[in-house]
């Protein structure tokens, strides 16, 4: 077995639990902050959705992209849900690629 399927394997379990943390988001409370200074529970959901790509990006050389600090708001709920299936797509292919280190 090649180092990548160990980590691919582990990328689908982590994402089973991620997606059922984001399915369970109130898509009525996205723009709650817990202190006016916080990001809102829309916001750092989509940060959470969009972590799977950008790691993965992270491994290989010359893909990773300088951070962007802005933090969109989302509109609903089908938008975190839909920014993570890209960003777990991405990840996926971003590892299957010849070349990544660990393929």
């Amino acid at each position: 077995m090649r180092l990548v399927d160990s980590i691919l394997a582990e990328v689908e379990q982590e994402a089973k639990t991620t997606k059922r943390v984001l399915d369970r988001i109130p898509g009525d409370k996205l723009a709650w902050k817990p202190h006016p200074k916080s990001l809102s529970l829309g916001q750092l959901a989509l940060h959470i959705a969009s972590m799977p790509g950008s790691v993965s990006a992270a491994v290989v050389p010359d893909t990773m992209e300088a951070p962007n600090f802005i933090w969109p708001q989302p509109k609903n709920r089908q938008e975190v849900l839909d920014a993570f299936s890209k960003s777990l797509e991405s990840a996926k292919n971003t590892l299957k690629n010849d070349e990544n280190p660990f393929a």
